[in-house]
């Protein structure tokens, strides 16, 4: 449009610096007369078409006269309508176009009436802009084109292109509220209408409109408004909607019998921090056949969260809704904290699936001479309905007699009137609701009336058997069972066989049977029949002759696969965000309902499918890759699931790829770790550091070697993800188990819970050494080593021949490494390049191992050497070493016990015996690994001899002689090794005086404890592959001939009973033998009390068992399980004869009285809760009551329950059978 007079280029001489010092409708732009910036209403470049200058000249004043100043604003014999920046012609019954310039040949075609826009033109910040176009009524094949756009650099960008229809309009109570509501000035909402007109148009960032109204397929109205936004450092929380489909065309399809989880995510903006403190509010729109309708009162089941927003099964009717979420929440920029609000909204439809009608028995059976016809319809299922009490059920057959025509009864048990039973009928069944009146596809059955008393078999469903409307799943094993109606269901012989639907027998049908169950029983092997296809399998033994029946099964189709588009076509991994569109996929099933799963592979030698989300449509946004190795599978209702794999050249550095991830798998962890109070779920740990441990495996490989030039910019790119990596590791190792620290070993999951976090400890330590390995894979050698240091891990690597790096390494202050020179010569040549990599583990890791391991409680190090080969590549890794390799590990906190004593010298009149027994004697036990003992005289000034045996006792004459140690003040502590035993060996410590003087006594105080050095092999601590040496400024000095992760442990030397060298010690009950009758009687009375508590054991085992009621009818299969509390009071139990009938919303139960096959079993007595198995024909539905009575017999015929009444002592659950599996 021309806008001629209307358009205004007033300058101001108000200077200005920028837009925000000038009024809402001028620019700050430069004057053309001098160098400063002034206010401007517009410019010949910039018209200004919506304010004008008011009285003080400042161009804030809106122009509500567009009719009598836009130039073409002719409506040629009609009325014209003031618009915002535009206008709109009212034509009459005879004419049409933009200005009422055209002739209408047919009147009966109807126009768009009372047209109103509103939005602000000039925003100070990108914030809750709305444009509102609304429209009191349709006209005839109504459709409006929304196309924004941005100016830049002359050239017009589209930025969206949406058409909408009636269906997308909302319907408000007051066009001019709802401007109000949205913050649109008071004078722009003052020019829309206060009428009841519809609006479609959500919140959106824009700087151009294009705005085309199509009438009939004839533009009624178009224009174009222009936009401009000063400032876009705004802080908004952006939503995005899960679970519904953002456009008409795109919907969620939701079962009327199923939930949905509508959800809401909210992102900042680029330039913004996390947003906090986020409030919602929901609205819900029913979408008729012209514009959707707000529903103030939600029917039935609903839930909203603060993110979410649930609907309940059975909740809503069918049909279109429009659902909305309106955010307001604290964002902040640079400490800047403000209120930001934004919307989204998206669509979804709930569809009622089809009514399945079903006669038990299968396709075919055969009744025997003299046998009663029953037709049974209680598999028949409406899944819109949340009980099966609403359906009728329609009966005929096609013998040309009177009861063969169709009717209708309400009980699914039906008995043909029949007179003359004879040769075959087929009976037709359907299903029939009596809330709508919606009737199911028929199904039928055939009937073979024998001459001669036969097994009448019935072929029941128990899995995936394709029904009508619910195929059978080709990727599932199909489960079929035939009874025997005389005789109740029973393991008898019966062949099998099956056709297609063509009538031929299936080829190789054996190789497609499962074996290793019942006879009676049918499985057919997944993924062995055709999809689309019908089969028909049939029955035949139970006698002779032999009965006969056959069950029909109709196959899925495969899901249609279509394609998917992305946008953009290309981009940088896990950094673009990616949109993507998939279309013309489908399903030949009712309801056409599908789900999206899109996977994303994990490069390298390790492949790993990980799942970036499931969707309901195939509209997915915001989606980072990283990699382009992705596929979508695209399932069903009835999950038949069919594959796409996706192409996108998404290039990328490795290092960010690996940092995105490893950031993940932090925050994932983080977040949980919260939520459970550091408890993670095992699962989690495990699968966190599997995944882990192959993202480094993948980028170890992957790094090449780089120059000295580049090696400042290798440190870069490498080091920020190998920090999301170590600290996702950290998070791993910060997480805890309740199960493992209480240590329940009882516990049925402990076992392999403590099995999950050794090998998570296992795959992180991996982790760790590649993360070393690929620090010094990017090195050159004699290039300045790499040192890291996190919270709980710190490493050193660096890249040199062997004879530069015998010092201690990193630091010898601290846990160190030392290479030997004959150590370093043995391994290499003068000039053979060596990573050597360094990392120590701060803390114990080790922290769900087994009460009885050993404790480590020094730091832990790992060391790894390899050797680099000519192409730049390094060798495997060196392990086994002729000369020790010297590891140096802190000690946290040493442990030990003091033994305090005093001994004496014997006099020489005294005998051998009793100067054997003057000698005083210490016992260490020796443990079950390999180390070695430090035994430390405290503040001794003294001197004497001192004798170490093991496995003897020393004696004064070993005390006596030249073997015997001294101790004195300068020589206080020794070192004893000792090799891993099985608990057995003892290591004695005898001492005497050095000064031979007579009854002398000299007190002393020994500092005992023992030192081992382990190393981690595979997933378990072993020692002796080091040896251990003294411990010298708190570091215990380990000598190893192997390279692998260390600890030490510093143990209190045991000190356990001998009770063979300790026997003397009972030779003095006659001086005491109180003290040998009470631990008697202790005996006694443990020995009396296991004897009890053993019998009461085997008493609870014999009743730690399902009672299967005597009177249960075979051939019933829905299992109940009813649990009866009996009282401990006295005479709480009964002898009376116990009835019960339970009664559900679908029907009730035979009536049972409550006792099992077993006779010699007793139940119902004091203090005992029985649980009995009970077997009802047909599945009870909700339980609404339970009665019981008691026939008052036998000596003692009352029954007390600690509750108030017998009916709610009783507590009856329905057990996870599927519907028609027989317990056996």
């Amino acid at each position: 449009m021309s806008y001629g007079t209307a358009q205004y280029d007033f300058t101001s001489n108000r200077p200005c610096q920028k837009m925000e010092d000038c009024g809402r409708g001028e620019y700050c732009l430069a004057n053309s007369s001098s160098s400063s910036a002034v206010c401007q209403c517009g410019t010949p470049q910039l018209p200004q078409v919506y304010y004008m200058p008011d009285a003080n000249g400042i161009c804030d004043k809106v122009i509500t006269d567009t009719c009598a100043k836009l130039e073409k604003a002719k409506c040629i014999g009609g009325r014209c309508l003031n618009l915002l920046g535009s206008y709109y012609c009212v034509c009459g019954p005879d004419s049409k176009g933009s200005n009422c310039e055209l002739k209408q040949n047919d009147g009966s075609v109807k126009r768009a009436s009372n047209i109103a826009v509103a939005f602000t033109v000039v925003d100070r910040y990108l914030t809750d802009r709305m444009f509102l176009f609304f429209v009191e009524s349709f006209g005839t094949d109504f459709e409006l084109t929304f196309n924004s756009a941005r100016y830049r650099n002359k050239i017009i960008e589209i930025l969206a292109k949406e058409t909408y229809l009636p269906k997308d309009f909302i319907l408000f109570q007051s066009a001019r509220n709802e401007c109000l509501r949205v913050k649109i000035s008071k004078d722009v909402c003052m020019m829309v209408p206060d009428t009841k007109p519809l609006d479609p148009f959500p919140k959106m960032f824009m700087y151009r409109i294009f705005l085309i109204l199509k009438n009939n397929n004839e533009v009624q109205f178009q224009d174009v408004y222009s936009l401009t936004n000063v400032v876009e450092q705004r802080c908004l929380p952006t939503a995005s909607m899960e679970n519904c489909g953002s456009r008409v065309d795109n919907m969620v399809r939701k079962p009327r019998g199923s939930s949905l989880r509508i959800k809401v995510s909210v992102f900042p903006s680029n330039h913004c921090d996390e947003p906090k403190n986020i409030f919602s509010e929901w609205k819900l729109y029913k979408v008729s056949s012209n514009f959707n309708v707000k529903m103030v009162n939600p029917p039935l089941d609903y839930k909203v969260g603060g993110t979410y927003y649930d609907i309940g099964a059975f909740s809503y009717p069918t049909g279109l809704y429009r659902i909305e979420v309106w955010l307001t929440a604290l964002v902040s920029n640079n400490n800047d904290v403000q209120t930001g609000s934004n919307f989204a909204y998206c669509y979804f439809e709930i569809v009622d699936m089809p009514l399945q009608a079903a006669i038990e028995g299968g396709a075919s059976r055969s009744v025997g001479q003299g046998a009663s016809l029953t037709l049974d319809a209680s598999a028949s299922y409406d899944h819109n309905t949340p009980t099966r009490g609403d359906l009728r059920y329609l009966w005929s057959c096609d013998a040309d007699i009177a009861a063969c025509k169709e009717r209708e009864v309400a009980d699914p048990l039906f008995e043909p009137a029949l007179d003359n039973f004879g040769g075959e009928i087929t009976f037709t069944l359907k299903a029939k609701s009596s809330m709508n009146g919606i009737i199911s596809m028929p199904v039928s059955q055939k009937i073979t009336f024998s001459d001669t008393d036969i097994p009448e078999l019935s072929i029941q469903c128990l899995k995936n058997c394709g029904i009508q409307e619910y195929p059978a799943r080709v990727a599932e094993a199909i489960y079929l069972q035939v009874i025997d109606l005389k005789h109740g269901l029973r393991d008898f012989d019966v062949t099998w066989k099956g056709f297609d639907e063509n009538g031929q027998e299936i080829q190789g049908f054996e190789n497609m049977k499962e074996g290793g169950h019942y006879r009676h029983q049918l499985i057919v092997k997944e993924n062995s029949l055709s999809s689309g296809k019908k089969y028909t399998f049939v029955a035949e033994g139970g006698g002779n002759p032999p009965g006969r029946a056959s069950y029909q099964v109709r196959m899925a189709n495969d899901v249609i696969i279509g394609d998917c588009e992305f946008k953009p076509e290309n981009g940088t991994k896990m950094t673009t965000r990616f949109k993507i569109e998939c279309h013309e996929f489908g399903t030949t099933v009712v309801p056409n309902i599908l789900r999206y799963e899109l996977y994303n592979v994990l490069p390298g030698k390790y492949q790993m499918d990980l799942s970036l989300g499931s969707f309901l449509t195939g509209d997915i946004l915001d989606v980072l890759f990283f990699s382009d190795d992705i596929y979508i599978k695209v399932c069903d209702i009835f999950e038949n699931c069919g594959k796409k794999k996706l192409k996108l050249k998404i290039p990328m550095n490795e290092y960010r790829q690996v940092e995105q991830l490893s950031a993940y798998i932090h925050l994932v962890l983080q977040s949980m770790s919260d939520a459970f109070e550091t408890y993670v779920p095992a699962d989690v740990i495990a699968t966190a550091s599997e995944l882990l441990n192959k993202i480094t495996y993948s980028l170890n490989y992957k790094i090449e070697i780089l120059s000295y030039s580049l090696y400042d910019d290798y440190i870069k790119d490498f080091l920020t993800p190998a920090k999301h990596m170590v600290s996702s590791i950290e998070a791993i190792f910060a997480s805890r188990n309740k199960l493992i620290e209480k240590h329940e070993e009882e516990h049925p999951t402990y076992a392999e819970t403590v099995y999950k976090y050794r090998r998570a400890t296992k795959q992180c330590i991996a982790s760790l050494e590649l993360i070393s390995s690929s620090l010094a894979q990017g090195l050159l050698q004699g290039q300045k080593e790499i040192t890291l240091n996190y919270k709980e891990f710190s490493f050193w690597v660096k890249v040199d021949t062997l004879l530069k790096m015998t010092h201690a390494v990193p630091d010898e202050n601290d846990s160190h490494v030392k290479f030997s020179d004959e150590l370093a010569n043995e391994l290499s040549k003068p000039m053979d390049s060596f990573s050597l990599s360094v990392f120590k583990l701060k803390n114990d890791l080790f922290w769900w191992k087994d009460v009885d391991d050993f404790d480590i409680n020094t730091e832990f190090i790992v060391a790894t050497v390899r050797k680099r080969n000519s192409d730049g590549t390094f060798s495997g890794l060196v392990e086994a070493l002729d000369n020790r390799l010297d590891i140096y590990l802190t000690t946290k906190k040493n442990k030990s016990s003091l033994i305090k004593g005093s001994t004496a010298f014997p006099p020489a009149s005294w005998d051998d015996d009793k100067k054997d027994k003057a000698v005083t004697v210490h016992r260490l036990d020796i443990p079950t690994f390999e180390g070695q003992f430090h035994i430390k005289f405290v503040n001794f000034e003294n001197s004497l001899r001192l004798a170490l045996e093991k496995n003897m006792r020393p004696d004064y004459e070993l005390l006596m002689s030249d073997e015997a140690k001294v101790v004195n003040a300068s020589e206080t502590e020794f070192i004893v090794p000792f090799e891993a035993n099985g608990g057995y060996d003892f290591f004695y410590i005898g001492l005497l005086p050095a000064d031979d003087t007579e009854n002398v006594s000299v007190e002393y105080t020994i500092e005992v404890f023992d030192s081992s050095c382990s190393s981690w092999i595979g997933d378990e601590w072993r020692s002796g592959i080091c040896k251990p040496g003294p411990i010298r400024n708190n570091m215990l000095n380990c000598r190893c001939k192997h390279l692998s992760l260390f600890g030490g442990s510093l143990f209190v030397a045991p000190n356990k009973v001998d009770p063979i060298n300790d026997i003397e010690l009972f030779l003095t009950v006659a001086d005491n033998p109180y003290i040998a009758i009470i631990v008697l009687i202790c005996l006694l009375l443990y020995f009396l009390l296991f004897v009890w508590a053993w019998r009461k054991d085997k008493k609870d085992e014999s009743y730690a068992k399902l009672i299967k009621l005597r009177d249960n009818v075979p051939g019933d299969t829905n299992a109940y399980v009813v649990i009866a509390y009996t009282g401990i009071r006295i005479a709480a139990g009964t002898t009376s004869n116990v009835g019960i009938q339970i009664y559900g919303s679908l029907t009730e139960s035979r009536a049972h009285i409550l006792k099992g096959d077993d006779v010699d079993r007793k139940v119902l007595q004091r203090g005992a809760d029985d649980w009995f198995l009970l077997f009802t024909p047909a599945p009870l539905g909700e339980l609404e009551r339970i009665h019981l009575w008691l026939d008052f017999t036998g000596s003692s015929p009352s029954w007390y329950s600690p509750s108030r009444s017998y009916a709610n002592s009783l507590r009856a659950l329905l057990l996870s059978f599927a519907k028609g599996i027989a317990v056996n």
